[in-house]
Order: structure tokens, then sequence, then C-alpha cells
């Protein structure tokens, strides 16, 4: 009987140190693992911080380039092309024998700013003390009061105020938005959509256009900001934008916070070619051609010589200064950092005026 007793007792007092066991090599395992994985993490957090760093120096190249080149033109910054200095790219280098590192330094102003449609009305109250105001003769006062309901309205309360109509210079953007649309054979419609995305009102001014009772049925709902772009990437907000249509424009359209013009010595063919409905892609060539050996020195010398190439005025000449400049304020740098398993693509808005050349913002990936 006390065999089987301390038999049993044996083998209770063996499971328990089996459990005992199992249960240290468990938790044993689950220390390690955590370790481990907070190794990594110390790891990815290093790694992360150093290729940010690394894209923060090739940022302060880019600074350095403008500046340097701003220093050196001779035009005191009235021209600006793409055999200048700051038209410069780091080809991939290896940094300290881990990262990879890659940037350059592109003109913003050679695409189209969306921010240019935005656009106050142009309607203006009539003057309260105007020569016609004083001229007309004042109306008699009326000599009974009249039954309620029964007063006639007047001639000036018959009259419907005006309609907000589009400055001349937004008028002329978003034609040329449009036929940038065209060339790449995205719907033109989209152009009134963006047009009323950043507009100031939210009435739907425009045929195609969209405002908050367009949005507000989606899901998830939203509604129009009618106000300034801050990054392109909202355009994939806009009715109509499909994946496939923003894939095509992204590459010649950017959201700048000031009103730009397309700097004619830098811009693409696409951009050239769309800046006159009767401009074909022979004419972008030339373009491109001329200023490669001769760059405009002004809007004036490019209008010259597109009335030589063409023979007559495609567009009027004022409306084309509108669109079009031969210096640019504002570039991009964009770095590229592979360190491991780490990886930063760092685009930066560069502001170079008069005064100083500085970072405007950061995004990754897209502006």
């Amino acid at each position: 009987m006390k065999t089987q007793t301390i038999s049993r007792q044996n083998g209770i007092a063996l499971l328990t140190v089996m459990f005992i066991l199992v249960l240290a090599t468990t938790l044993s395992v689950a220390m390690v693992r955590e370790l481990n994985l907070g190794i990594k993490r110390i790891d990815y957090t290093r790694e992360n911080g150093q290729v940010y760093f690394y894209a923060l120096g090739v940022e302060s190249w880019a600074l350095g380039r403008l500046k340097k080149d701003r220093q050196t033109d001779t035009t005191n910054g009235k021209m600006d092309h793409l055999k200048e200095q700051w038209n410069q790219k780091i080809k991939l280098q290896i940094v300290d024998k881990n990262a990879k590192v890659s940037g350059q330094i592109s003109d913003l102003q050679a695409k189209f700013n969306i921010n240019n449609l935005r656009a106050e009305t142009d309607v203006k109250p009539p003057p309260v003390n105007s020569d016609k105001a004083k001229k007309q003769p004042t109306p008699p006062p009326p000599k009974t009061d009249p039954a309620p309901g029964s007063e006639k309205p007047t001639a000036s309360a018959k009259k419907k105020p005006p309609k907000p109509k589009l400055k001349k210079t937004s008028r002329a953007q978003l034609e040329y938005l449009t036929r940038i649309l065209n060339k790449l054979d995205i719907p033109t419609n989209l152009a009134y959509a963006i047009a009323d995305w950043v507009d100031s009102d939210k009435v739907v001014r425009f045929p195609g256009g969209a405002e908050d009772t367009d949005y507000l049925s989606l899901n998830p709902p939203h509604r129009a900001p009618n106000n300034q772009i801050a990054s392109i990437t909202e355009l994939r907000m806009i009715k109509g934008m499909k994946e496939k249509y923003y894939n095509k424009l992204k590459p010649y359209i950017i959201a700048l916070p000031t009103a730009t013009k397309v700097n004619v010595n830098t811009a693409p063919a696409v951009l050239l070619q769309s800046l006159s409905p009767s401009f074909d892609a022979q004419t972008a060539s030339n373009i491109i051609e001329y200023r490669g050996n001769k760059p405009f020195k002004s809007p004036k010398e490019f209008m010259l010589y597109i009335k030589t190439i063409t023979g007559k005025k495609e567009v009027a000449p004022r409306e084309m200064e509108n669109l079009i400049s031969v210096s640019s304020e504002y570039f991009s740098s964009h770095a590229t950092i592979i360190m491991k398993q780490a990886r930063i693509d760092l685009i930066s808005l560069l502001l170079r005026n008069q005064v100083s050349t500085r970072v405007i913002r950061r995004g990754l990936r897209a502006l």
C-alpha cells in the first residue's frame, strides 16, 4: 500500500517537474523572441533615421546647387533653362558601404500648376456714387401706403444679379488644362471637376463640374474643399478621376502655393503642344530643338519664334503671355535612399527667389 502511494507521489512530482520545465522553456522562447523583435525594431528605427538624414543631405545638396546657380547667373534670375547648374543628378552611390543614395533637381514650373484654376469672380457691385446714379431722378414718394401684399415689384427687383464669370487668366488656364487632358486621352470634363474642386464657391458653374451634392452621396461621403490643392494626390478624390487617368496626368501637374506660369525653357512636349489648339507634335519638337541651342530670354522672344515657324499668330499675345514664362522660382529635390530593409523617397518643394532659397514643404513620393 505504501509502495503504491509513493509511486503515485513520484508520478505527480515528475509531472509537476515536466510542467514547470515546459513552462520555463515556453517563457524562455517567448522572451528570446521578444528580444529578437526588439533588436530588429531598434535596427529598423536606426536605419529609418539614417536614410531620412541621408535624404536631408540630398536636399541640402539641391539647395546649394540652386544658390550657386543664382550667384553665377548672368541674367539675375530672369531666365532658367536645362543647361544651368541646377539641372543635376546624383547617380547611384554607395555611402558608408551600406546606403545607396541617388537624387536629382527638377523644375516644378515645367508642369501645370493645378492651383492656377482658382480664381475669384470678376463681377463687381455697382458703385453707389456713380454718374448714372446721380443723373437718375429720385422717384416721388407714394401718396398712400399700399395694402400688405399689393406691392408691385420694381424694375430693379425684376433684374437678376449677374452670373459670376471667371477672370480671363483663369479661363485661359482652364482651356490649357483641357487641351493637356485631350493630348493625354483623358476625358476633358475632368478639367471642370478639378476647377470646381479648387474654386471659392459651392456652385457648379462648369459643365461636368461637381460640388458637395455630388460628393456627399459617395461612400465614404466627403465635401469639396473649395480651396487650393495641397497635394496632387487629392485629385484621386475628384469626380470621374480613375487611377489610370491620374497616373497619366501625374507627371505633368503640380500643386504650388501661388499662381505660376509654365517655363517654356524646361516644359515637356505635352505642355508645349497644349499651349495652343493649333500646335502639334512637330511644333513642340521644334521648340525643344531650338531652346536646346538657344534658350528663350523672354516670353516675347518665344512669341516671335512661334510666329516665325507658323507664319501666323496662333493665339492672342496677352493670352499666351498669361500662360508662359522663361524663368522659375519653384524646384524640387527628389532623394531616393536604400539601406538594407529601409527605403525612403523624399521629395522637397524648394523656393528660390531674389530673397532666399529655402524649403517650403516635404512629402513622400509626391508633392
